[in-house]
């Protein structure tokens, strides 16, 4: 799935991760020099892609975004995913720094796209995508700092690094008019039938996600109507349906194969992490590697024999990742996403390749989501890969239209409950278009509708960056950690033994509950921004 325009990872590692918003950045294309025609266009809207879409190697497709009632993972050390951190934290920072270079970028890059000489539809095209990445990444830092600064000019002047922060409803309001803007401007998804490049069914369907997380954050309840007309537009269209097969999904990310019609957006990744071309690419090992042990194929294996274990084996994941019991009894009985999300096996060993099927009993399971035995591509890196990562599933269009309708209208419609059923069948292995008494679901209520939506959502979607935005926009964030404690806490002792006991014990399992605390709602705004940008007047998110 690696498509030129988004090379992504080998600009943004090779800058240390202590280095906040520059006022020139070293490795960046600069104005005076470039911006003369398509080819210097290509690259530099590559590294506006790659700043902050570049996070998704792990930080915000596997830290940020864990743990919640959905998983956890098991360390102790200081980190983001256990909540015992703090605002010096150098991954937050490196965060923080990596998605503002991104807003730096798009900002430059559409202040000098119209100097390239090209055509304007190509012009028009690029401009659109810079500028809904600038809102994008403005939407991610909101998502998890919340009121924070905005930049809408490039670092041209040293006062950029003391801008005050934009209060929530302003960050929100900025964000949608860039991205409605940019909808108009980028091109149709079938203009590239492929999910790298940021596409109008991409913009439509952000969009309703932005607008819902609005909705949420600011108490606007005209977001609502926003959400509902995005999503539906992007149902519309006629250009995307589920795939019959919700294993297939994965499987497809696992072996570069493109699938627009569910896999609407997705983060490009290519190369491997050992051959030192790429070193810098794709390092995804905490994304597609979270699959317990290696694959079945040790032929085709590079690295150091021995290493992590006896053997020269495939691939690895690094079996830290846990689901719990709380999201596993989600799921009912014939529900294929549970088994596929949290994988009902373990290998016997690191070079013993014998499945061992997982004990009924046991609930916390490593995630198995993404599976690194269907990988294809040879030859592999143990720690790393080239899988894109899933930015936005039609599924989920599908599951924000039926949300924000019910909110719109006050109870479920026949139209979102239609499409909330459709993910529901195939969930249950049958045909997603066709009507199934026995597998639909009634709902008569708009509370009860909505208590279904955040749990289908949930199971649907579980382990793609999505819970702790959805627990942060409905205000139940604390509630369902401190809920999801008391059940791991309560859990019998003899349901906490798996097959091969990889359980990591009371002690580990609780910790992020345990520490999470109403403050973690939000972020800390990282101390070097604290200290560098005198407009903050040192104040920091509150309890940080």
């Amino acid at each position: 799935m690696k498509k030129t325009i988004i090379l992504f990872i080998v600009s943004i590692f090779i800058i240390s991760c202590d280095d906040f918003l520059e006022l020139t950045p070293k490795d960046f294309i600069s104005p005076v020099n470039y911006y003369s025609n398509l080819t210097d266009l290509n690259r530099s809207i590559s590294t506006v892609y790659s700043s902050g879409l570049g996070m998704y190697t792990r930080y915000l497709s596997e830290q940020l975004p864990n743990c919640t009632d959905e998983g956890f993972y098991k360390i102790s050390n200081p980190d983001l995913r256990v909540y015992n951190y703090d605002a010096g934290n150098s991954d937050l920072g490196w965060i923080w720094t990596s998605l503002y270079k991104g807003v730096d970028r798009a900002n430059e890059f559409i202040e000098n796209v119209d100097r390239a000489d090209c055509s304007d539809s190509i012009k028009m095209n690029l401009k659109g995508e810079a500028l809904f990445l600038r809102a994008y990444y403005h939407f991610v830092i909101a998502t998890y700092w919340g009121s924070v600064p905005m930049h809408l000019e490039s670092s041209k002047d040293p006062k950029i690094l003391n801008v005050p922060r934009t209060p929530e409803p302003e960050l929100y309001a900025q964000i949608v008019k860039d991205m409605e803007q940019a909808e108009g401007m980028v091109a149709d998804i079938n203009k590239f039938n492929y999910s790298e490049k940021i596409s109008k069914s991409a913009v439509q369907g952000i969009l309703a996600r932005v607008c819902l997380f609005a909705a949420g954050r600011t108490s606007d309840r005209s977001y609502y109507e926003k959400a509902r007309n995005w999503s539906l537009k992007v149902i519309q269209s006629g250009k995307h349906a589920l795939n019959p097969s919700y294993q297939n999904i994965f499987v497809n990310l696992m072996q570069d194969k493109y699938d627009v019609k569910e896999s609407i957006f997705e983060v490009g990744f290519w190369g491997s992490t050992y051959d030192s071309n790429y070193k810098c690419n794709a390092f995804a090992s905490g994304l597609a590697a979270r699959t317990s042990f290696p694959a079945s194929n040790t032929l085709n294996y590079i690295g150091t024999p021995g290493q992590y274990g006896q053997g020269n084996f495939l691939s690895v994941g690094s079996g830290l990742h846990f689901g719990t019991s709380y999201l596993y009894d989600k799921y009912e009985a014939g529900d294929l996403r549970r088994d596929w999300t949290l994988q009902p096996y373990t290998y016997k060993s690191y070079n013993t390749l014998t499945v061992v099927p997982e004990k009924p009993t046991y609930k916390f399971r490593f995630i198995g989501k993404f599976r690194r035995e269907y990988e294809i591509n040879f030859p592999l890196y143990k720690w790393g890969n080239s899988t894109n990562w899933p930015l936005l599933r039609y599924s989920d269009v599908l599951l924000m239209f039926a949300e924000a309708d019910n909110e719109v209208n006050g109870g479920p419609q026949p139209e979102a409950i239609e499409y909330v059923n459709m993910v529901r069948r195939r969930a249950f292995g049958v045909d997603p278009s066709i009507k199934n008494p026995t597998i639909d679901k009634i709902f008569t209520s708009k509370d009860d509708f909505f208590v279904y939506l955040k749990d289908e959502r949930m199971r649907e979607l579980a382990f793609e960056a999505i819970r702790k935005m959805d627990l942060s926009r409905w205000g139940i964030f604390y509630d369902q950690m401190k809920s999801v404690k008391t059940i791991i806490e309560n859990t019998p002792a003899t349901d906490l033994v798996g097959a091969q006991s990889y359980f990591p014990g009371i002690t580990f399992a609780v910790a992020p509950y345990a520490n999470f605390d109403k403050r973690n709602a939000l972020c800390p705004i990282p101390t070097a921004e604290m200290t560098v940008n005198k407009a903050l007047n040192g104040e920091n998110n509150p309890g940080w």
